[in-house]
This record gives C-alpha cells, sequence and structure tokens, in this order.
C-alpha cells in the first residue's frame, strides 16, 4: 500500500514541477540553409534586445520596411559587440501596421554593400541569413515575448550556416500576415467556390 502512495506522491510531484526548456529553440541543423520565415509589423515599432554575439567580425544588423522599400531609422544601430543589453531596446520606428520586414546584416570585412539579410532576394548571395523563432521568456531584467533571431554573417559558400553569429530578440513583429491579407485571400477563396459551383450546376 505504501508503494502505491509513494508512487502516486512521486507522479503528483512530477505532474506539479514545469517544465524547464530553452526561451526558444535553437537551430537544429547546421550547414544547411534555414527556411526563410516572411516576418511583419504589428505596430509602427519594431523592438530589438541584443541576445548574444559569437562573431568575430564587427557586425551591424538593421530594420528594413520591404512593403516600403525603407529601412526604419536609425540605420545600422545594431552593433553585435557593443549593443545595449540587460533587456533595454532598441526602437526602430515607422513601420504600418502589416508591413513586411526584414533584417539586414552587414559585416565590416565585406563593407555595407554586401547584405545578409532574412529576406533571401535581399541577400546579395541569394541565401537567407536569418534563423527566425518564436521566443518568450526573460531577457536581463525584461520578460519578452517576440521572436529570436541568429543571423549568419559570411557568405554562402564560406559560412557554417549555424545561424548563431549574431542574436537578437525582435518585438512588434509577427509570422502572420496583417488582416487586409486574410480578406483578399478570403475573397479569393469564395470566387473560387463560386466558379466551382457554377461549374457542377452546369
Amino acid at each position: 500500500m505504501r508503494i502505491h502512495l509513494l508512487a502516486l506522491a512521486a507522479v503528483l510531484v512530477a505532474g506539479s514541477t514545469p517544465l524547464l526548456a530553452d526561451s526558444f529553440v535553437p537551430y537544429s541543423t547546421p550547414g544547411s540553409v534555414a527556411a526563410a520565415t516572411s516576418m511583419f509589423a504589428t505596430g509602427s515599432t519594431v523592438s530589438a534586445y541584443f541576445y548574444s554575439s559569437n562573431a568575430g567580425d564587427n557586425d551591424t544588423i538593421s530594420v528594413f520596411d520591404v512593403t516600403t522599400g525603407s529601412y526604419l531609422t536609425p540605420m545600422y544601430q545594431l552593433d553585435n559587440h557593443s549593443s545595449v543589453q540587460n533587456g533595454v531596446p532598441v526602437v526602430f520606428s515607422g513601420a504600418n501596421m502589416g508591413d513586411m520586414i526584414a533584417f539586414d546584416l552587414t559585416n565590416s570585412s565585406f563593407g555595407n554593400s554586401t547584405i545578409f539579410s532574412s529576406d533571401p532576394s535581399r541577400s546579395t548571395d541569394g541565401i537567407n541569413h536569418g534563423y527566425i523563432t518564436p521566443f518568450s521568456g526573460l531577457l536581463g531584467k525584461a520578460d519578452i515575448s517576440g521572436y529570436y533571431i541568429g543571423m549568419e554573417d559570411l557568405p554562402f559558400g564560406v559560412s557554417d550556416l549555424d545561424y548563431n553569429d549574431d542574436n537578437f530578440v525582435i518585438a512588434g513583429v509577427t509570422t502572420v500576415p496583417e488582416p487586409e491579407s486574410f480578406v483578399l485571400l478570403a475573397t479569393g477563396l469564395l470566387g473560387a467556390a463560386g466558379v466551382v459551383r457554377r461549374r457542377f450546376a452546369r
């Protein structure tokens, strides 16, 4: 009887103990190009928090508004060796809700004309340089919910593709398109359903 009670107590203790997990899921397939993730602004500002850097080179990261074709100001403020830490964000303003957002990295060894971006179409070498995954947890003294972004700072063919050279947590963005996109999608689906219905009615 006591054995059953001990077993029950162990189950209850295990069930009441919170599972310990990382605040984000690290990139799991180093050496391969990460799938690109489209990001959208949820308001007029995007906040970036320095997380860590494993890069030897001097890099800066800028937030680019793909929808308007312009950088959110200030440019090149996210420096991988001197960014403000302890949960204090660098705030980029000027976005509109629903704008598509990309993160552009410049490496001083290659000059500002070479871009390594989370948007492959913006990268000089044509590949995705940003691994993006949900983040929720403490960063310094701040409790943040947003997205972790791990950047690669070397070109394809040279890079080890482990997506941990320059790492930030971004708030004010989402992977879900703006509501207007859903309206357009729903309208398209309704139109397609109407066409199918007319064909079957004949």
